[in-house]
Order: structure tokens, then C-alpha cells, then sequence
């Protein structure tokens, strides 16, 4: 870090070195923060986080007795030193060490390890996290593509699996909606503990079913394509006929940047619904990705409409008129036109203004129903407000978590890896949807008891609405 001098217990760092790296974070990240009339910073937006090389800092609150020699200071969540993870705080001239090291040893980075992602956490901003390529903290929506909920039972509480997506290891292991998580391995698994794994693994989980038997059931996990986003495809897509009239659209996720393989298979679903008079899209449990979802969009108006944009801190700050942002309205159908996306957007600013692409009309234009849940996130979260703003849909289900940040993945060395929100996204009706979900239209929430008989509730009030549409 330039200008931080060494000592036996801390890092002495000059004024201007500070305030330089304050600036470079302004200028990366998605960061509000202001200048008193002594110099010094302060937070007034939270939950915004910055990197520079090896160094992630969060301007924090005001805090009397900070620092022995000043009553203001700034929270470093992580730096290196001596090539390992470590937390700190960070004042205006001086650094102190707050935390064990992380190790590069298994067992000896565990603390340290939880310290720093418990510290990001408390942020409860999207697309942040931290984590280590070696350790079992890849969450179950991401790994084994099946969320769960929290259910009261026997005077107690259990998880119990809801999304359950085709095609991934959940799925493949045998595991429906409302079948109960027991435990994992020899460990018994509650509220509020996670369940995690880590990337190519097996694990062996315990469950209940919906008739009441106790299995165990072996989860294979493929190795990801990426270890930044160690996320596991399921089956993006999946289309059928309810009714004669009703077709039904499920998008697990919407997987690659572009989304050229997603958006074919959008295509293909909806050609399989060729004659439906009523559509029922669910998003329930869909974890987002790339920009696939615009082909969804398309879908569901004939025109081009203006979604929404991404906006970055740089772009904020020099101000922008949104009519003027880099527009993206056509998702490519062949790979080989990536070369010239690349080359067109590589030089722009990442504040992008996203337009569907004018599919044209639908038969089932104005008679759509949207199902979401508290899983339904990023560019699932994007669609449903495309969706409500423009009145092109009926919302059922339980509010989305309002998770829709742009994110970045840094390396910070040693196998870790730091997600960071780069850009906001706000809709073209100027809502920023961060921590601020989708409120359905019609609330329903999903019952174990008519899983066991065989009901799913929310599906069957998504039918009872679209048929009244």
C-alpha cells in the first residue's frame, strides 16, 4: 500500500496516503460519503464498499474514542499482511490490527475467516461476501441450486427445502419442495445455521420427506466453471401446458453475461407454449445472473421499452442524463458476435441502459401472471419490476429480498476472493430496488401441508388469477 511505513505493532499511515485511497474507492465503487469542514470522512449512504489492490475499507460512522489521538476513524474490513487476510480499523493517520490472520492453512483460517465475512455481512448489501475457494461456504441456492425457509416444528424450527431446481444436484439427489433438511454428515443442521458446501464436492445430507421418512441422500456437486461465481447450472428453463389455455414458464436462473444460451432457451419455451391464451412466468427461487432475462422481458410486450440502468459512482458524480447512457437492446444469437460486444462496450462507462428488444405481439399479452418468492433476486428481481412498473403482469407470491446491486469478484490473495458491489441499478421509474423488494400484487405463501397433499398454493392462486385475467 503506497505510503503506509511499517512498525512493530501497526501500520503508520501518512494523511494524504488515506485520503487518496478515500478518493480511488469514490471513484470505483458505489460509495456515498461527504468531507466535514476539518478533511475528514464520514459514511452517509451504508453499505457501499471499495478495493484498492489488496486494501477493501468501508467509511464508517463518526465514533468518539476511536483513536487515542482523534475522535473520528474509518472501519477497514480486510487487508494483507504479510500475504495473509486480516481486519483492522483505520483512522485518519494510523492502522490497527483487530483480528486474527487467515492462514492458508484449512483449520488455522477458520476464525479469522469468519470474522471477515460476519464484518461483510453486516452490511446486508447484495453481491458482497467473502470466502476461500477451500472452504465450505458456497451457499445451498448456489450449490445444489435449492433454497430453503424456515418452518416452525415440534416446538422448534427446521429448514425445509422450497425451490427445488431440475436438473441440479438437489434435484438429481431426489429432493422435492417441503422435504425437511436433518442435518449434514454427522452434524445436526438448524436455524439459523447455513447449509453450505464447498465447490466439486459430495455431501451426505439427512432429510425428511413429505410422508414422514427419515433418508439420507449423497449430493454431488459438479465443479464450477468459475471459481470467482462458483455458481451450479441447473436447468434454466422449463415450459409446459397446465390447461389448454394456461402455459407455464419456470426460469431457474439467467446464466452467462450475455445470455445467449438462456435466451434460446427462452425462445424454445415459449415456442412450446404456441397458442396459450394465459402465461404464468415462475421466478420463484431464481438466484438472477446475466443479462438472459431480457429476452423474458421482450416476451411480455411487443414494443421496446425502456427497463433500467446500471450506474457507477464515476457516472453519478459527473452527472448523466439517463435517454443518454450506452443503451443494450438485442441479445445476440451466435457466439462470434461476443468479439464485437466486447470491443463495443470495453471503452464505456459500465452505466448501461438496458431496452427490450420488440418481439412483437403475444397472444397472451395482458393476461400474465409473475410468481416470486423471497429467492427471487438480481436479474429475477429486474424482470418482476419491469413487469409491475409497466403493468404487464400480475404479481403472485411473497416479497423478493431486493438484492439487485452489479457486482465485481476481487482476488485479495492466498484463494481469497471479496464480492463487492460495483454499480446501483435503478429502474426507468427511478426506484432503486437494494433492500427494497417486490411487494406482490397477491400474497401467498407456500404450505407445507398441501405439499404433502400434493398442492403447491402459490401455483394454484396464479392459476385462479389468470383465469380471471
Amino acid at each position: 500500500m503506497p505510503g503506509v511505513q511499517r512498525t512493530a505493532h501497526r501500520f503508520r499511515v501518512p494523511r494524504f496516503a488515506v485520503q487518496g485511497h478515500i478518493d480511488f474507492v469514490q471513484r470505483s465503487c458505489y460509495l456515498e460519503i461527504e468531507r466535514s469542514s476539518n478533511g475528514l470522512t464520514r459514511r452517509v449512504m451504508p453499505g457501499y464498499w471499495g478495493i484498492s489492490g489488496s486494501v477493501v475499507c468501508k467509511v464508517a460512522e463518526p465514533k468518539p474514542g476511536s483513536c487515542s489521538k482523534c475522535s473520528r476513524r474509518i472501519a477497514l474490513a480486510l487487508c494483507l499482511r504479510d500475504q495473509r487476510p486480516q481486519l483492522g480499523i483505520l483512522c485518519h493517520h494510523q492502522f490497527f490490527f483487530t483480528s486474527r490472520t487467515l492462514s492458508g492453512n484449512r483449520a488455522a483460517r477458520a476464525p479469522g475467516h469468519t470474522a471477515c465475512a460476519n464484518r461483510l455481512a453486516e452490511l446486508k448489501t447484495s453481491h458482497t461476501g467473502f470466502r476461500h475457494a477451500g472452504m465450505r461456504n458456497i451457499p445451498a441456492r448456489h450449490a445444489i441450486n435449492a433454497t430453503l425457509h424456515r418452518i416452525p416444528m415440534n416446538g422448534t424450527e427446521r429448514w425445509m427445502f422450497q425451490d427445488v431446481h431440475r436438473g441440479g444436484p438437489a434435484y438429481l439427489a431426489g429432493i422435492r419442495p417441503g422435504d425437511l433438511l436433518l442435518g449434514m454428515g454427522e452434524r445436526e443442521i438448524r436455524p439459523p445455521e447455513d447449509l453450505t458446501f464447498s465447490a466439486g464436492e459430495s455431501a451426505q445430507v439427512t432429510i425428511q420427506k413429505l410422508d414422514g421418512g427419515v433418508q439420507g441422500v449423497t449430493l454431488k456437486l459438479p465443479m464450477p466453471k468459475s471459481k470467482k461465481h462458483p455458481v451450479t447450472a441447473p436447468e434454466a428453463v422449463h415450459a409446459e401446458m397446465l390447461t389448454d389455455e394456461i402455459g407455464l414458464l419456470k426460469a431457474a436462473m439467467f446464466p452467462g453475461a450475455i445470455g445467449i444460451d438462456v435466451a434460446k432457451d427462452i425462445d424454445r419455451g415459449i415456442a412450446s407454449l404456441n397458442g396459450c391464451s394465459r402465461l404464468i412466468v415462475d421466478l420463484r427461487g431464481n438466484t438472477g445472473g446475466g443479462i438472459g432475462g431480457l429476452r423474458l422481458m421482450s416476451y411480455l410486450t411487443p414494443g421496446k421499452l425502456e427497463v433500467g440502468y446500471s450506474l457507477t459512482r464515476k457516472r453519478r458524480e459527473r452527472g448523466y442524463r439517463r435517454e443518454e447512457l450506452t443503451r443494450f437492446g438485442r441479445i445476440p444469437s451466435r457466439k462470434s458476435t461476443l468479439f464485437w460486444l466486447a470491443a463495443r462496450y470495453a471503452f464505456v462507462d459500465k452505466s448501461i441502459l438496458v431496452v427490450t428488444e420488440g418481439l412483437g405481439p403475444r397472444r397472451f399479452h395482458g393476461r400474465v401472471v409473475l410468481m416470486v418468492n423471497e429467492h427471487t433476486a438480481s436479474a429475477g428481481e429486474m424482470v418482476a419490476a419491469f413487469a409491475e412498473e409497466n403493468k404487464l403482469a400480475t404479481i403472485v407470491g411473497t416479497k423478493t429480498p431486493g438484492r439487485l446491486l452489479s457486482g465485481g469478484a476481487f482476488k485479495v490473495g492466498h484463494g481469497y476472493i471479496l464480492g463487492l458491489p460495483v454499480a446501483a441499478y435503478i429502474t426507468w421509474q427511478g426506484r432503486m430496488l437494494e433492500n427494497d423488494g417486490i411487494n406482490p400484487a397477491v400474497p401467498c405463501d407456500l404450505s407445507r401441508e398441501a405439499l404433502q397433499e400434493g398442492r403447491d398454493t402459490q401455483l394454484e392462486r396464479a392459476i385462479e388469477v389468470a383465469m380471471n385475467l
